[in-house]
């Protein structure tokens, strides 16, 4: 476990930093965001799998749940059964494109960040991790 939590927070850290220093070209971090989500993703599933003492089910549900509303959403606009809030480049955009998936990414890297602190300080991670009190349940 200690192998996956270590290239688990270190991945998502950089991943962070590169965000960070590309916000002035504005599509960089908007690929970059994906490719962040998709580790996450992974990590999460990696983790239920194999390391359920992390107890990450719950955000891998509201994830998964999220991108199922994101396709939903666009196969309703592609029927014309509502109006295509989130491919303009409008607010709908940056909110369901952009802010809550940045919200979303940083839960899950605090929950990373936690277990990785709580393994280097006491070699063990504990099974009440943030998403356990997490605000956001």
């Amino acid at each position: 476990m200690k192998t996956f939590l270590n290239i688990d927070y270190w991945m998502q850290t950089i991943f962070i930093v590169f965000i960070l220093i590309t916000i002035p070209f504005v599509f960089v971090p908007l690929f970059l965001l994906v490719l962040f989500g998709a580790w996450q993703l992974l990590s999460g599933v990696i983790t239920v799998l194999f390391y359920p003492v992390l107890e990450r089910k719950m955000y891998l549900v509201k994830s998964l749940g999220y991108l199922v509303f994101l396709f939903g959403s666009h196969l309703l606009t592609e029927t014309h059964v509502m109006p295509n809030f989130l491919s303009d480049t409008g607010i709908g955009f940056i909110v369901f494109w952009v802010l809550i998936p940045f919200v979303i990414g940083l839960w899950y890297y605090l929950m990373v960040r936690k277990d990785y602190q709580q393994y280097c300080e006491k070699q063990e991670v504990l099974s009440n991790t943030m998403e356990a009190n997490s605000p956001l349940e």
